[in-house]
């Protein structure tokens, strides 16, 4: 999950504390797939606090 993150420009940490907030919404393995897609790492919908900083 981790390799994952970084491959898509994410903060591990700041991701994995984002999913644990966001999935403890919803009782165990029944989380909506529209709302498991919100949460993919390559997922537009992410908080900017979960990207790295974009630099050029």
């Amino acid at each position: 999950m981790a390799e994952s993150a970084k491959a898509n420009q994410l903060k591990p940490y700041e991701y994995f504390t984002y999913l644990l907030k966001e999935l403890i919404k919803y009782p165990r393995e029944n989380v909506p797939e529209e709302e498991l897609k919100k949460l993919m790492p390559w997922s537009e919908e992410l908080p900017d606090s979960c990207r790295k900083n974009k630099t050029r």
